[in-house]
């Protein structure tokens, strides 16, 4: 697995975080492909020298990159007013 140069995914997962892992799930072959593309991103990380001390990045990187393997839910949209003051 090759990541792409930074900032080419359009995010820059380094300095903040866009994705939160509370919950997931799904039937076992589903898990199963979870773990394969997210131990596989996270050996990418470590391999090509990236910071992978946050499961968050890892995890946002599996997502834009198997997006069939992700259902992001986006936060109501009141809490948009709590994170802005």
């Amino acid at each position: 697995l090759e990541l792409p140069d930074e900032g080419s995914l359009g995010v820059d997962f380094q300095y903040a975080n866009r994705i939160g892992g509370g919950v997931f799930g799904g039937d076992k072959p589903a898990i199963g492909r979870w773990h394969e593309h997210f131990y596989a991103t996270l050996e990418a990380y470590l391999t090509q020298q990236r910071f992978a001390g946050k499961d968050q990045s890892i995890m946002a990187t599996v997502c834009i990159r198997t997006p069939d393997l992700c259902h992001l839910v986006p936060p109501p949209p009141h809490w948009e007013l709590v994170t802005k003051t």
